[in-house]
């Protein structure tokens, strides 16, 4: 019996040409791409590990708590 197919979990890249135009027209106006190394390298926030109020949950990330109660900066979103 051929093993059962393992799930596919996480978030996939996929490379496309929509919007192709604009991101070449924010190059060049910007004056150069950098990649996802690029951006890796100037991120100025991290996650913490941290309690989360959820019974099935064993454990969460939270803010930095200068983070948690400014009123200019939110994440604009999580990865895995």
């Amino acid at each position: 019996m051929p093993p059962s197919p393992q799930p596919d979990f996480g978030v996939h890249l996929a490379h496309v040409d929509e919007r192709s135009e604009t991101v070449a027209a924010l190059a060049d106006h910007w004056g150069t791409r950098v990649g996802l190394a690029g951006v890796l390298a100037t991120l100025n926030r991290q996650a913490q590990l941290g309690q989360v109020p959820a019974r099935a949950a064993t454990w969460g990330f939270q803010l930095a708590p200068d983070d948690d109660r400014s009123r200019r900066w939110w994440p604009q979103g999580i990865t895995t």
